[in-house]
């Protein structure tokens, strides 16, 4: 009778120990998981900065870019404020 308790709380300890294994895997596969996401992310993003500073280096804007905007964005705005505005009154 003795040995049958003695191996039957063995085999309680195993189970006990085997949950707790598993929930410390499974917190350290979770924070595994975490870090490798963000040295990864700041491996893409180390790796990608040259390209984006190549692309930012050879996108330049002139003066004629500019200026087309500008009188586009005035061409708009005088219009809606002809529209809007000065089609009220009765000239």
């Amino acid at each position: 009778m003795q040995n049958e308790l003695v191996i039957d709380k063995i085999k309680s300890e195993k189970k006990s120990d085997k949950i707790d294994l598993s929930k410390v895997l499974k917190t350290i596969a979770n924070d595994s998981l975490f870090y490798f996401a963000v040295f990864f992310t700041i491996l893409v993003i180390l790796q990608l900065l040259p390209f984006w500073g190549g692309m930012f280096e050879y996108f330049s804007f002139g003066i004629n870019e500019v200026a087309v905007s500008f009188i586009g964005f005035l061409n708009v705005f005088f219009f809606q404020f002809y529209t809007k505005i000065l089609s009220k009154f009765n000239c």
